[in-house]
């Protein structure tokens, strides 16, 4: 065959191009259903709900609500114990949730914390060859050492620091990552003064990242730098704002589901997200272009897509690439959830 297929789809493509009888093996033609995936399979809606979950408990944490995604994530948890990225995205949620709801030093924030670590080193357990997981461990057992720290120092961590130097020198690492690796060895070194390079490498690898910014606020906040500290702050809260609405706009233009697809909201939130970005973040755009395809504008959803794989990192730009492959087929996008 010129192509790939699924293992469990073989016997129904032998069946159907009459090519059982040419196999050693012997099959009856009427065991083979080759309707069977044309029906709604409920162990992929199942997978589905799990994947639109995780995405809103994502949408949750850009839109500053770390409870509300930590409730979305134990609910998958509930559905699909092994669900890896449930245990990242709560780990997430909890050390949010301390950082900026609680914003203490005492007993509950500690109890976060641990929680935190404990769905870091699950989801790494689960997923061994996320370097994300990795970083959210690290991040989690800093925080859990800065717990009982006087308020403004923290921890510093010499087998944090190695981590993230490990990821930020290997090959093929998510730009996301390595700017997730660079924030890491900052905050490693408990935000000293070398930490700046590091924080500005962050921005460089992924300048679309709210927590770039996020760690940029902290440390002019220590460095007693107000002014820097809100502008900081302030570029952090309208990058969140802004990926809130690309991801939430994603979901409204591409799920399987119906009921939960909206072109008109999609469009909406894309444009929101597009004009905080000034139309440079590739996120934003491939929302777009994925909403323009809901409406039927196959001809906009073209244009926006090519310029989102030219604004992409080559880990993102390829699954951009397959998307306006349906679009120049007159087909809307469908993604998970």
């Amino acid at each position: 065959m010129a192509f790939g297929i699924r293992v469990d789809c073989l016997w129904e493509a032998l069946k159907q191009h009459n090519l059982l009888g040419e196999i050693a093996i012997k099959v009856d033609p009427d065991a083979v259903d080759v309707n069977r995936f044309a029906q709604p399979d409920p162990a992929l809606e199942a997978l589905n709900e799990v994947r639109r979950l995780i995405s809103l408990a994502r949408i949750d944490l850009m839109r500053k609500n770390p409870l509300a995604a930590a409730e979305r994530c134990t609910e998958v948890i509930e559905a699909l114990p092994n669900y890896a990225d449930a245990y990242d995205v709560r780990c997430i949620a909890y050390n949010f949730h301390v950082n900026h709801e609680i914003n203490a030093r005492n007993a509950e924030a500690r109890k976060y914390y641990e929680m935190a670590l404990a769905d870091a080193t699950k989801a790494a357990e689960l997923d061994p060859s996320s370097a994300d997981h990795y970083l959210d461990m690290a991040v989690s057992m800093i925080n859990l050492e800065s717990a009982d720290a006087p308020a403004g120092s923290y921890a510093y961590s010499e087998d944090a620091i190695k981590i993230a130097e490990k990821i930020i020198a290997t090959d093929g690492v998510r730009s996301r990552d390595r700017a997730y690796a660079y924030r890491l060895k900052a905050f490693a070194s408990a935000w000293d003064a070398k930490s700046l390079g590091d924080i500005e490498s962050a921005i460089e690898a992924d300048p679309w990242i709210p927590q770039n910014y996020t760690s940029l606020a902290t440390y002019w906040r220590l460095q007693r730098n107000p002014e820097k500290q809100k502008a900081a702050q302030l570029k952090a809260d309208r990058l969140m704002a802004a990926v809130a609405d690309g991801d939430q706009a994603w979901l409204a233009a591409t799920s399987h589901d119906a009921d939960h697809r909206n072109g008109a909201d999609a469009l909406r939130l894309a444009k929101q997200a597009c004009e905080a970005t000034d139309y440079r973040w590739w996120g934003g755009l491939k929302a777009l272009a994925a909403a323009h395809a809901e409406l039927g504008e196959f001809d906009k959803s073209l244009d926006v897509a090519a310029k989102a794989i030219d604004l992409a990192p080559p880990e993102e730009a390829d699954s951009i690439v397959k998307q306006r492959r349906a679009y120049e087929s007159g087909k809307a996008w469908r993604d998970r959830g």
